[in-house]
């Protein structure tokens, strides 16, 4: 599993990043997602809020995504509209 950390090199030349010794080194997954808080409707969505969070891939695959185990990096975006990349980039 997740055979990319195994070949990554970490910031020093041919050191892979998972051969850290004693040093405590972590690979995260940054998530960004929008929903409409008040359910799906016929007529399509009319707002939207968001949540950007982070799950651990150091842990086990069974409980990275465990919501106990999940960061809420910027936590909630406000809506009533997605703001736009170039907004978005200054929550992340």
């Amino acid at each position: 599993e997740a055979e990319f950390l195994h070949q990554f090199t970490g910031p020093q030349p041919g050191k892979l990043f998972i051969n850290r010794g004693d040093e405590g080194c972590y690979a995260f997954a940054l998530h960004v997602d929008f929903f409409n808080p008040e359910g799906m409707h016929q007529h399509g969505v009319t707002i939207s809020s968001g949540i950007i969070s982070m799950a651990c891939l150091n842990l086990p695959l069974d409980i990275c995504y465990k919501p106990e185990n999940l960061y809420l990096a910027a936590g909630i975006i406000p809506g009533p509209k997605q703001p736009s990349l170039e907004k978005l980039n200054h929550y992340i």
